[in-house]
């Protein structure tokens, strides 16, 4: 993962970096526990990588809800 000053000169540069939370979600690697699928867990990797404009999501998580939490700096 980028530090956070990495990511802010890249963001000087144009190259946006967003970070995706996709929950818990049950696969082998986790012994098939969680609160959803696998297909489910990845919906907010596509939605972040097609929806909006990223430079919204500069310094931002987008979660597996939609939301976006600021970071604190």
């Amino acid at each position: 993962m980028p530090a956070a000053v990495n990511t802010i000169s890249l963001q000087d540069e144009n190259i946006p970096i967003v970070l995706v939370e996709l929950g818990y979600f049950w696969t082998a690697f986790g012994g098939f526990h969680g609160d959803k699928d696998a297909d489910q867990g990845s919906k907010v990797i596509a939605r972040a990588a097609v929806e909006g404009d990223n430079k919204d999501l500069f310094l931002n998580i987008a979660d597996d809800e939609g939301k976006h939490a600021e970071f604190g700096w």
